[in-house]
């Protein structure tokens, strides 16, 4: 595994926890 795959991989985990946080704010708006 090189660096760019491991930068790619922590921008997935990145946008994946940034999308939980934007479904609980809707879920919390309600």
């Amino acid at each position: 595994m090189n660096k760019f795959d491991e930068l790619e991989h922590l921008a997935n985990a990145v946008n994946l926890k940034s999308f939980y946080i934007l479904i609980c704010n809707i879920y919390v708006s309600k």
